[in-house]
C-alpha cells in the first residue's frame, strides 16, 4: 500500500477548470479496483 501527497502550484483557477475531468480519474480506478481511498486537501489550498 501507497500513500501519496503533493502540493500544486497552480492558481486555484485553473484547478477549477479541470476539476471534472480530474474528479473523473480516480471514480474509473475505484471501479477498477485499484484505487481505496482518495480526498480533498480541507482547506483547499492552490489549484
Amino acid at each position: 500500500m501507497r500513500a501519496l501527497a503533493w502540493a500544486c502550484t497552480a492558481p486555484v483557477e485553473r484547478g477549477d477548470a479541470l476539476l471534472e475531468v480530474h474528479v473523473a480519474r480516480p471514480d474509473a480506478r475505484y471501479v477498477a479496483g485499484v484505487l481505496l481511498a482518495s480526498g480533498r486537501r480541507n482547506p483547499r489550498e492552490e489549484g
